[in-house]
């Protein structure tokens, strides 16, 4: 009692700066908590989205790794042999067209891979991650641009109303989401030439690669081609030594496009879908070289 008439019975300046330093201590001290909170909870939230990528990565980095080299050396294949005409079917493919078949296969095994990996990704916060998990992200999202965004022919005469030399990406969804089993696994090979053979589902895909040539009067080729150099970006990625691929190969592969507005598109396009640095000046030096090839 005798404590709380001191307090009151000093003077009304006093009273006041006491009061008012209480109060802002108050203040202080909320204000410092709340900041600690928040910190904590980002802290917290990107320790989080970082594991979660990091964990979704390395879920999938072994098979797109695997099923992205079978789709590679497919492709490497087909600039050495596409004047024999493996890929002409006439819109009718037996199981004697192995190299047809075998050709759609593993891209649709590759494809339905990325589109896993995106499904997956959609709860994950992308910005967050190691520098390697965003730019196998990136890179993922990248390479289904490239199959379904007409942006890459700007310049060109082609009719955006039919995907002739495109996928929807409403259709290319569904073929991946097709091409897995009950069990979510891949059809077996032997499965998919089964429906292929018979049903109508794969058809945009057979469609795509039927009589596909580096000399027809198309613009798929280039699509294909420009899909690859991404496809060789993400394995140096994901890949040990063994699986990289040099510049000069790079500059190989950049050389097969015909025409110079689709490489041109094509490099305009990666900054913004953030694909790395390091990869873009590889296609720059890439580019350099076809332009004077």
């Amino acid at each position: 009692m005798n404590e709380l008439q001191a307090f009151f019975s000093q003077p009304a300046n006093l009273l006041g700066t006491t009061i008012v330093a209480a109060v802002v201590s108050a203040a202080v001290n909320f204000i410092f908590r709340l900041t600690e909170t928040r910190h904590k909870l980002e802290a917290e939230y990107r320790y989080e989205q970082r594991k979660k990528l990091r964990d979704l990565v390395a879920e999938y980095q072994g098979r797109l790794l695997s099923h992205g080299n079978s789709l590679n050396y497919r492709m490497w294949n087909l600039y050495q042999n596409q004047s024999e005409g493996w890929l002409s079917v006439s819109g009718a493919p037996t199981k004697e067209n192995y190299y047809f078949l075998s050709f759609v296969y593993r891209f649709l095994n590759f494809c339905s891979l990325l589109r896993e990996f995106e499904n997956a990704a959609i709860v994950i916060d992308s910005r967050i991650g190691t520098t390697v998990d965003l730019q196998i992200s990136n890179l993922v999202s990248s390479l289904r641009w490239c199959l379904t965004d007409v942006a890459l022919f700007e310049g060109l005469e082609y009719d955006h109303s039919a995907a002739h030399d495109h996928f929807y990406s409403d259709h290319l969804r569904q073929l991946c989401d097709d091409h897995r089993g009950d069990g979510g696994e891949s059809l077996s090979f032997e499965r998919f030439c089964d429906i292929a053979l018979t049903d109508a589902e794969p058809q945009a895909a057979l469609g795509f690669f039927d009589g596909l040539s580096k000399f027809e009067d198309r613009l798929r080729w280039d699509r294909l081609v420009a899909f690859h150099l991404l496809l060789l970006d993400l394995i140096n990625v994901i890949g040990h030594s063994v699986h990289k691929t040099s510049q000069r190969k790079i500059n190989k592969v950049a050389s097969e496009i015909n025409n110079r507005a689709v490489l041109e598109n094509f490099m305009a396009w990666l900054p913004r879908h953030e694909v790395p640095l390091k990869y873009r000046a590889q296609l720059w030096a890439a580019k350099h070289c076809a332009k004077n090839a």
